[in-house]
């Protein structure tokens, strides 16, 4: 697994000398790679709605915190360094101009000789959304077609072209050449599901955050299916994490662990499938001396501790799969109690309304059966096309009362009573059936908190 590290370009730590010294420590301890988060306003009070921790928002949006550019700070460390990945994690896609970010990752990616790892996501904040002109609705449509936008003009040199709902292009050559065929990797940043189905379906590789190892697990697992669904392997996916470490000044400790106690939490990560980890260390009294213990005392262990993929189905897991077991069970026995139910009662109402829709005498004749409605169909089709009953019908000795209880009268009526009403009934079932479904996904929700084995994040309630 490797390790890469937030660069300071937030807060009152952000400057050129902090960025400059941060990249170049991360280049000369070994680090995997260095990476920049994105904002473009923020409101002057708190903003609700935020998907992470709220003491995280609590300092992150504080009116005074400055907060620079991510694309000007990737040009600047570009740079210095020559080996060390740059990322984003994660930029706000539907903010930006396709045409424009496409033209800008290029560069960077020409300039840095194919380092650059672009993270996107879709955003949260209604007012950010609003004051940039995007309507919120439209993010996850604007996110799919963007990304389908800037591919096509990385993957055609010669001429692309383009249709889509927000865009149109054709016959067009991006003025910049990546140095890679294809542009730069294109991870999907974000815990929910929405985010998961768009890295099986578009993506290169997955951005989450702040997820304990057991859960990553879970998530790996679940983009690994999600891939088979899309008909797409999962091998050569970047699976990254964003995980946060403190450091209580008050002790005046570096970070709040031993080097032992984060090897044995990034060793806990490697297991659960993560490829990069990305540690952010705003959060401590001194980011720098952060930084630089992590790559003394912590990176040359787990260099030393090659990654075995055997590793991963592993007890920690094994408690994972229950749940997911245990969730599957619950669901086959929801829906098939409820299934079998309606349909008992669906069948009581159909032959109810059937036999009180024959005529009185009918249903006080004793010498007329009464078979299932199956058997009421076929039998009324062989009496109707028999000899017999025609001749019956013709004889003029037998009154209108009469004939009227031949044997055809009941059961046709019947027959025709129970195919319209089956026929209402499939609509009124489907319906039934989806919110029947709904119910049930509330209700493994409710288990699997309960069993502790599916992450907060897949609840997560945004599905854009």
């Amino acid at each position: 697994m490797d390790v890469g590290v937030m660069l300071p370009i937030e807060g009152e730590v952000a400057s050129r000398r902090a960025i400059l010294e941060s990249a170049s420590a991360a280049e000369a301890l070994g680090y995997h790679s260095v990476w920049v988060s994105d904002r473009m306003l923020k409101p002057v009070e708190l903003p609700e709605g935020y998907p992470y921790s709220p003491t995280r928002a609590r300092t992150a949006f504080r009116p005074e915190r400055n907060w620079l550019d991510a694309i000007a700070v990737m040009g600047l460390v570009a740079g210095v360094t020559s080996r060390v990945k740059i990322g984003t994690h994660v930029l706000v896609l539907p903010y930006r101009n396709p045409i424009v970010l496409a033209q800008e990752a290029a560069t960077l990616d020409a300039l840095t000789d194919g380092r650059i790892l672009l993270g996107i996501g879709v955003g949260w904040m209604e007012k950010e959304f609003a004051a940039l002109g995007v309507p919120k609705r439209q993010r996850g449509d604007r996110t799919d077609e963007y990304i389908s936008i800037m591919r096509e003009l990385w993957s055609h040199p010669d001429g692309a072209s383009f249709r889509g709902r927000y865009f149109e292009f054709a016959d067009m050559i991006l003025a910049a050449r990546p140095c890679r065929p294809g542009g730069p990797p294109i991870l999907i940043g974000g815990n929910s599901p929405a985010a998961l189905a768009r890295t099986a379906r578009l993506g290169d590789g997955w951005a989450g955050v702040d997820l304990p190892p057991q859960e990553a697990a879970l998530v790996v697992t679940r983009l690994r299916a999600l891939h088979a669904e899309q008909g797409r392997s999962a091998e050569g996916q970047l699976i990254s994490l964003k995980r946060r470490l403190t450091g209580p000044s008050a002790t005046g400790a570096v970070v709040d662990s031993s080097p032992d106690e984060v090897m044995a939490e990034l060793v806990r990560y490697q297991e659960a499938g993560v490829d990069l980890l990305v540690l952010d260390v705003m959060a401590t009294p001194d980011q720098l001396a952060a930084l630089n213990w992590i790559g003394r005392n912590v990176l040359p262990q787990l260099q030393s501790h090659p990654r075995d993929a055997s590793r991963v189905n592993q007890p920690e897991l094994a408690q994972t799969r229950d749940a997911e077991r245990l969730m599957r069970e619950h669901l086959s026995h929801i829906i098939t109690s409820s299934v079998r139910t309606r349909l008992a009662q669906q069948s009581l109402a159909i032959r109810s309304r059937a036999a009180s829709e024959r005529p009185s005498a009918a249903r006080e004749t004793p010498s007329v059966p009464r078979p299932s409605t199956a058997g009421a169909v076929w039998a009324s089709l062989a009496r109707r096309s028999s000899p017999e009953t025609a001749a019956a019908k013709q004889d003029p000795s037998r009154t209108a009362g009469q004939r009227a209880f031949l044997p055809e009268a009941p059961y046709c009526s019947m027959r025709r009573s129970s195919l319209d009403l089956s026929r209402s009934w499939c609509a009124r079932f489907r319906r039934r059936l989806l919110l029947c479904f709904s119910a049930c996904l509330c209700r493994i929700a409710r288990l699997s908190r309960r069993v502790g084995g599916v992450p907060r994040a897949l609840d997560c309630p945004s599905w854009s």
